[in-house]
């Protein structure tokens, strides 16, 4: 669907639009639960002193956002709106 969007004649796109920010939106939404479930695990870490693991996760939320399936589904989000 998404090599569809990007490939496709504009009367092709406006048909696939809705279906394919559905999927990108679920992408954003994905990463989204992740960085809040990580909220738990903060407490976890502080609670039980596993302040190694804790420093990972912390380095692993810095560059969430920076992950190459989050940047191309957001990018393509956008140029659906712009359509």
């Amino acid at each position: 669907l998404a090599r569809r969007v990007t490939t496709g004649t504009p009367a092709e796109l406006r048909e696939l639009a809705g279906p394919a920010l559905k999927l990108f939106l679920s992408v954003e939404k994905h990463f989204s639960d992740f960085v809040e479930d990580q909220f738990d695990f903060h407490t976890y870490c502080v609670r039980k002193m596993t302040l190694r693991a804790y420093v990972s996760v912390l380095k692993l939320e810095d560059g969430i956002r920076g992950h190459k399936a989050f940047v191309k589904a957001c990018c393509q989000a956008a140029e659906l709106y712009l359509l």
